[in-house]
Order: structure tokens, then sequence, then C-alpha cells
């Protein structure tokens, strides 16, 4: 396989998987445009805005998923837990 052939599956793949993302992902920016769709926004204020929220919320994410994780883990086993005593007291 020749590199332009290369690059072009691997561009192909690579907008496959953007098209998986949810709505609000930032990654959906990446996805290339159809004819005839506009490109841009004039409106450069509203786009950086739109874009550092949607940063923001990602980082805020990145930084505090693995503690609620945590958090919902804790919470399956104490459930799990309580159960267990409940059934113990009802039989």
């Amino acid at each position: 396989m020749n590199k332009e052939t290369a690059d072009t599956l691997s561009d192909q793949i690579y907008q496959m998987y953007l098209n998986t993302l949810p709505a609000r992902s930032l990654r959906k920016n990446f996805i290339h445009r159809k004819g005839g769709v506009a490109g841009f926004s004039q409106d450069a204020i509203r786009v950086l805005a739109d874009n550092g929220f949607k940063q923001s919320r990602q980082q805020a994410r990145l930084d505090h998923m693995d503690i609620l994780d945590n958090h919902l883990e804790g919470i399956k086993k104490s459930t799990l837990s309580s159960c267990l005593i409940m059934s113990r007291w009802t039989e």
C-alpha cells in the first residue's frame, strides 16, 4: 500500500471514529464538512466561547472521573452488602 492510500485510509477510519462520538464532543469539530456546507463562523467570539466550554467540560471529566467512579463503586458495594444483610433478616 503506498503512502497516499495509507493516509486516505487512516483519515477515513478517523472520520468514522469521530462520527461515533456524542454530539457535544470537542472532537466533532474535526469532522470533514460536506460540500456546500459553510466551514466556519464569522462570530469568532462565539466560537471561542463554545470551544472553551467544551474543553473545560472535557478537562473536568478527565480530572474527576476516577474519583466519581470510585464513589459509584463504593455505593454499589454498600448497596449489595445492605441487601445481603436485609435478606438474612427476612429469612
